[in-house]
């Protein structure tokens, strides 16, 4: 009887540990490694919203959310990312840099809200093509990645390099 419940528990175990392998969260502190990039890559000009700050303008409303990553009919639903940090530079015209990180709450959305990130790239990069003083080359050498419940994306002369700390932070 002994060995019957001992093997029935090496079962529970080991199915238990097999199952939450796959699962994997990671816990980053998104205002830290953005404020870290932010001073490593001289980045002064832009702006950082981040799900952590209350103060109006610090934090993406609902009218930011569809300007940056979406539009009046469709745009992304904030609720299914937990938190959040986004710096984003727009005062020269002519070269948009933005980075972002963004624990998802749901990582079922991920592949959604990567989606949204690609769309504001892409529409960043057709009104580049109709202006030709608009940097395109830059834009089309973003990055957008998601590693275990997070998604980040780097847009700017440094994104590979941005990408790399990012992933080296969530490697941790």
């Amino acid at each position: 009887m002994k060995r019957i419940v001992a093997v029935v528990l090496l079962i529970v175990l080991s199915l238990t540990f097999f199952t939450s392998c796959g699962e994997k969260t990671l816990n980053v502190d998104t205002d830290a490694l953005i404020e870290k990039i932010v001073a490593d890559y001289k980045m002064e000009n832009g702006f950082v919203f981040t799900s952590s700050s209350q103060n109006l303008g610090e934090y993406l409303d609902e009218d930011l959310i569809i300007s940056y990553y979406g539009d009046a009919t469709e745009y992304p639903d904030f609720s299914k990312i937990s938190k959040y940090c986004v710096y984003v530079d727009e005062s020269d015209p002519k070269l948009i840099t933005d980075v972002g990180i963004f624990e998802m709450g749901d990582t079922e959305y991920a592949e959604t809200f990567m989606k949204f990130i690609k769309a504001r790239i892409d529409a960043k990069i057709a009104d580049g093509l109709a202006y030709s003083d608009i940097d395109v080359a830059t834009l089309k050498k973003a990055v957008i990645k998601q590693k275990a419940n997070y998604v980040y994306y780097a847009v700017g002369k440094d994104s590979s390099d941005i990408v790399k700390d990012i992933e080296s932070e969530l490697g941790k």
